[in-house]
């Protein structure tokens, strides 16, 4: 009876959410791809498969995330997408802790619209749609399409969970850009979705200074200097404690395992290229030379 209940509270609130938080018409249903796409995170490992693959990978479909347009690489590779999801890309806080976070978002969105010279699709939360449409209005190359982020009860809810995947009214958690990624790539179309740079290793980096604040080493494939240290904060500007951040990266790498799951309800499959990563849910190929891809 208890479990009954508790399937029928799941399903009420569910749609619940669906009807507060999500838009009925997005633009993610309009865009039609398919084929094989290449996502490129920025993990350190990014800069590896860069230099062994650039050939080929000008010729790909490809998705760029968060700060890929302070690279060279940018407009070498002259990417598709561009995927957007940390709300420091459009909610600015002023707050002392953030200054530096929030200068770089700023900056890279400057980048981009000063950068761009091909026809460029910014992926974003609907939340952000607003901003975004005033920021690049009347950019040429720029089209801006949003995605709903409402997150719904998942667990012992396939059918229900794949099918509002499907109709763009509900996503993962999504904790890191890179599911936002992935997810946008399943419903555009895309078969073959490529995973690059997604290193995730942060664990092996994590460090409590002496004033109980939590950081880690903060490295990137565009890094040309000693990567620097950085302490973990909220979007509130809060630092994190350990046990918050250690629950975030548990709800990031069981996102994964989600859209997994979802792909495979869809017929999509994902490969993780990214060499010594921390994921665990998708198939793993390291190279793409001797893939015969």
């Amino acid at each position: 009876m208890k479990k009954n209940i508790k399937i029928l509270f799941n399903i009420f609130y569910t749609f619940y959410r669906v009807i507060r938080e999500s838009k009925f018409q997005t633009d993610l249903e309009l865009i039609n791809d398919s084929g094989e796409c290449y996502i490129l995170g920025n993990g350190p490992s990014l800069k590896y498969y860069l230099e062994d693959n650039l050939d080929f990978l000008k010729k790909q479909k490809t998705f760029a995330v968060n700060l890929f347009v302070k690279s060279e690489y940018y407009e070498i590779l002259r990417p598709n997408y561009y995927v957007l999801a940390d709300p420091n890309f459009w909610l600015f806080t002023g707050l002392p802790n953030k200054i530096k976070v929030e200068e770089d978002t700023l900056s890279t969105l400057n980048e981009i619209s000063r950068k761009t010279s091909w026809p460029l699709t910014i992926l974003i939360p609907y939340a952000a749609k607003k901003y975004f449409a005033i920021f690049f209005k009347n950019h040429e190359f720029i089209k801006i399409v949003c995605y709903n982020n409402t997150v719904i009860p998942v667990e012992g809810f396939d059918s229900l969970t794949n099918y509002l995947f499907k109709k763009n009214l509900a996503s993962p958690r999504i904790q890191n850009v890179l599911i936002a990624a992935i997810y946008a790539s399943i419903n555009i179309g895309f078969e073959k979705i490529n995973v690059f740079g997604a290193d995730h290793s942060w664990t092996k980096e994590l460090f409590v200074n002496d004033d109980n604040q939590v950081g880690c080493v903060d490295d990137h494939f565009y890094h040309k200097e000693t990567p620097s240290l950085r302490l973990y904060t909220r979007y509130d500007g809060v630092n994190y404690k350990m046990h918050e951040l250690l629950r975030d990266f548990a709800y990031m790498f069981e996102g994964y395992h989600i859209l997994k799951k979802y792909a495979d309800y869809k017929g999509a499959k994902i490969y993780n290229r990214s060499k010594g990563s921390f994921i665990d849910a998708f198939e793993r190929k390291e190279s793409i030379s001797n893939d015969n891809i």
